[in-house]
């Protein structure tokens, strides 16, 4: 999934924001940036890769081989049933959903979440599909029971995420006014996911955006039947795109036309295979998939998507892999002269 940082305040303008024609809008995830009114929040920490384990579906958070008490973390970032974000808090090895603090319910339920898995020190990460039963995770799908285990798992932590915000949504205006609101949007305006909050568990509203105006039944028409209340994911000011080329399969993050030791940059926000996140580094130009500092025959993922912005001012969903560190941009399987793109948007919470 791709990201990318926009400003835009108050009602969703996605035209105004964007300046592109509403009819384009071909990436699969996209955030929309801006500063809040009234105090700042606190700063975002830099966000962090969290390795947790699964034990009997609760989280092993200082992965001691034991769940308990001291198994807490919390502004954990994932996405799902497609990818509807959400903020997540661990209390006790249990998944707090709502936000509310307590831990167990209901409430905390929700379909299709994907994880970044790291099976093997040789094998790449790869996504894997859960669901989320009373705050616990339900790796095989037949229920919590002691074979819910998954080893290595590797979460997003945004040190400081803000609590989800409840927006209402009336004949198709969003209130309150708002800011860093982050969207998962598809197919030409349409499908943007966002999370509803129910009694018994956590919910994907998808909806279409069109001009600015959120048609909640999809008909293609606001009206006075566009009524929803809604979750959404707030971010803050310190969370940014990064334009970038890519030439040959490499990363010119300073965009010189040169692959060299100033191409570094970390942290880098990215989501493959479906919606499962990942952080990454670029070091030299490569992508450290592994972030261990090391780029080369391990550092393999597929089905990446950047975002590209188009010389005519549009933005376009490219889908990649990366092999050994490279980004094999045409996924023909061989990084090649024929591997490059240019003005791909790199997010960094």
């Amino acid at each position: 999934m791709d990201f990318l940082q926009y400003t835009c305040g108050g009602r969703i303008s996605m035209k105004t924001c964007l300046n592109i024609p509403k009819s384009f809008f071909q990436l699969v995830i996209c955030f929309l940036l801006s500063w809040a009114v009234g105090a700042p929040p606190a700063a975002l920490g830099s966000a962090q890769k969290a390795k947790v384990n699964i034990i009997d579906g609760r989280v092993d958070v200082n992965r001691d081989g034991v769940v308990d008490t001291a198994d807490n973390l919390d502004s954990v970032l994932l996405f799902f049933d497609d990818a509807a974000p959400i903020r997540a808090d661990i209390i006790s090895g249990y998944l707090d959903l709502d936000g509310n603090g307590l831990i167990n319910e209901p409430s905390d339920s929700l379909a299709n979440a994907d994880l970044t898995w790291k099976f093997g020190v040789l094998a790449p990460p790869i996504s894997k599909e859960v669901d989320i039963i009373n705050g616990q995770v339900d790796v095989d799908g037949g229920g919590i029971s002691n074979s819910d285990d998954l080893q290595n798992v590797w979460l997003v932590q945004v040190p400081n995420l803000p609590a989800m915000e409840t927006l209402t949504i009336t004949d198709g205006i969003v209130s309150p006014d708002t800011a860093n609101v982050l969207l998962h949007m598809a197919d030409h305006l349409r499908n943007a996911d966002w999370e509803v909050n129910g009694e018994d568990g956590q919910l994907n509203e998808q909806v279409t955006i069109i001009s600015g105006y959120v048609d909640v039944d999809q008909d293609r028409a606001i009206t006075t039947a566009d009524d929803a209340i809604v979750r959404v994911v707030k971010l803050n000011a310190p969370s940014k795109a990064h334009p970038v080329d890519v030439i040959d399969g490499k990363v010119d993050v300073d965009r010189n036309g040169t692959i060299n030791s100033d191409d570094d940059l970390n942290n880098v926000l990215v989501l493959f295979n479906d919606a499962a996140a990942i952080l990454v580094n670029i070091v030299d130009g490569h992508v450290d998939v592994n972030q261990d500092g090391v780029t080369g025959r391990f550092d393999h993922l597929a089905n990446v998507d950047l975002t590209r912005s188009l010389d005519s001012g549009l933005l376009a969903n490219d889908s990649v892999d990366i092999i050994n560190g490279l980004i094999d941009e045409n996924q023909d399987g061989v990084i090649t002269t024929d591997d490059d793109a240019y003005g791909v948007q790199l997010f960094v919470p």
